[in-house]
């Protein structure tokens, strides 16, 4: 099995996490590289496009789902990605 090895950039990470400790319930535990490996995992299925990160209903202080946007770049000839947070909204 052969692995590849991706480099980006994630730029606006402390407001994603900022926005999200925000709605998240407190006793939601948030571990954040596996926030960001979710963010990745998004990123490289929607390559060079918007896409959100779904908080749940039910984990969030308003019992109201949460999405985050981000939008992601990619080269192809280096392999590098670069993500950029957006914004946090009620989900729809």
């Amino acid at each position: 099995m052969s692995q590849h090895s991706i480099q980006g950039t994630v730029i606006g990470v402390d407001e994603f996490f900022k926005d999200f400790e925000a709605v998240a319930l407190s006793d939601v535990p948030i571990n954040p590289d596996q926030v960001m490996m979710e963010v990745l995992e998004h990123c490289i299925e929607n390559q060079n496009a918007v896409f959100g990160l779904i908080l749940e209903e039910e984990r969030t202080k308003a019992k109201k789902a949460m999405c985050f946007d981000f939008a992601c770049a990619s080269d192809e000839a280096s392999e590098e990605i670069t993500i950029f947070y957006l914004d946090c909204h009620e989900a729809s």
